[in-house]
């Protein structure tokens, strides 16, 4: 065992994840034709039993490779292999092999990848309620660390935390509060961006 706890998503959203996946690349190749889509969404539907074992499959795959793999690289890429195939279906693992990732950066000096994969960490912990736990994640970050495509992840995981607490505060004046914060985090990426071009 690799101290994962198991939090499997509930069948009705592990369908939903699943279908979007699966007809995402489809949708628009048919000019949203209504019944080409429900179509699709039901043959989805019909072989969510198959998807889900494909990816336990590669998961399980993956897991074997970790385990036999003695390079420091090789191991973080398959960490970070198994944090993708993780974050649709538990998030639990995928916060996992997310701390895996970081520590492995961190041993390496890689502070980039520390910075991106912390950045994704505070994103896991947003989209599950853990908000003051994203935002002390994502203040050990140096964005001064990162190059353009990590630094837009750092941005985008600050804005992500300041638009759901926005969106779930009943308090007027505090929802105003974090959407200026997600503004101003917005502004600030594209100043960032801007600079590192020139």
């Amino acid at each position: 065992m690799d101290g994962t706890k198991i939090c499997v998503m509930p069948p009705k959203f592990l369908h939903l994840f699943i279908i979007l996946f699966t007809i995402h690349g489809s949708l628009f190749a048919h000019d949203n034709q209504p019944d080409y889509l429900i179509s699709q969404v039901d043959e989805a539907v019909n072989r969510s039993d198959e998807y889900i074992a494909q990816k336990e499959k590669r998961i399980t795959l993956l897991r074997t490779q970790l385990r036999q793999i003695r390079d420091a690289d090789g191991e973080y890429q398959t960490a970070f292999r198994l944090y993708e195939e993780y974050k649709p279906f538990i998030n639990d693992s995928a916060i996992f092999y997310l701390n895996r990732c970081i520590a492995l950066a961190t041993a390496s000096g890689n502070r980039e990848r520390v910075g991106l994969c912390r950045s994704l960490l505070a994103v896991r912990c947003s989209n599950t309620g853990m908000y003051n736990e994203a935002l002390t994640i994502l203040g050990q970050v140096n964005p001064d660390e990162m190059g353009k495509n990590s630094l837009g992840t750092y941005y985008f995981a600050y804005v992500h935390v300041y638009g759901e607490l926005a969106y779930y505060t009943h308090l007027a004046g505090m929802r105003r509060h974090y959407e200026a914060e997600a503004g101003t985090l917005s502004t600030a990426y594209v100043r960032r961006v801007a600079t590192l071009r020139q």
